[in-house]
């Protein structure tokens, strides 16, 4: 968001603070309840979708190759073992299952990845008693699956494309015009019902209406409304 755009949520954010804090005095008016129930909501999808627009992507894709290599490293190393183990028992089937290459696991989507990489560290699981002549024991097991953890976290938080975070500007935009038509077309309306039965909450509604300026380096305060006399 710009600075305007932050201006404007954050008396948003104001009304409804005001609003939370008179619950039982707005919901005897259910137009004023379910316009508010959208604005509320339009105010967490503008959060949500800020995270999105935030979100860096700068060295995530570096990130996610070195430790996907790191993780490579130590399936293939547990996959070896498992694989000589199962020829040796002729266990065709087991064999199969871990039987991947360093570029099918560093050239696959994340998220074959972390399926072939999980086949192997559970079939490696299920014999480690049986794999110490192989070269592999608790300890590589444990080093796989704090590998596949990080890799799974790391995947979890993905940095979001450029397109992304255009579409997360456009919808932020959408929704503030959305919210602004509700306060001025609404809310703003159906505040004056509560002029003279709720005053105090009436006159905090339109406090919370004004937008302070933080862009320009003082503070500025902007009246967006004002009420009328009570």
């Amino acid at each position: 968001m710009n600075k305007h755009q932050e201006n404007q949520h954050a008396m948003h954010k104001n009304v409804e603070q005001t609003c939370d804090e008179n619950a039982t005095v707005y919901q005897t008016l259910p137009a004023f309840a379910n316009n508010f129930t959208t604005f509320k909501a339009n105010n967490q999808k503008i959060d949500d979708t800020t995270v999105k627009q935030k979100t860096p992507t700068k060295g995530y894709t570096e990130k996610r190759d070195q430790v996907k290599n790191e993780l490579a490293d130590s399936a293939i190393e547990v996959a070896g073992s498992v694989a000589a183990y199962a020829h040796e028992n002729k266990d065709d089937v087991l064999a199969r299952k871990v039987d991947y290459t360093f570029t099918e696991l560093t050239h696959a989507s994340d998220s074959a990845v972390k399926n072939r990489v999980t086949i192997i560290y559970n079939e490696a699981k299920k014999i480690v008693a049986n794999l110490a002549d192989y070269g592999t024991d608790n300890t590589h097991i444990t080093q796989l699956e704090k590998k596949l953890t990080e890799f799974s976290d790391i995947v979890g938080k993905k940095g979001y494309s450029k397109e992304e975070t255009q579409t997360a500007t456009e919808q932020i935009s959408e929704l503030l015009a959305e919210n602004n038509e509700l306060l001025k077309n609404r809310l703003d309306k159906l505040i004056l019902k509560f002029r003279k039965t709720a005053p105090e909450f009436y006159q905090n509604y339109f406090n919370a209406r004004e937008i302070y300026d933080f862009g320009g380096g003082r503070k500025a305060k902007v009246p967006e409304e004002t009420p009328p006399a009570v």
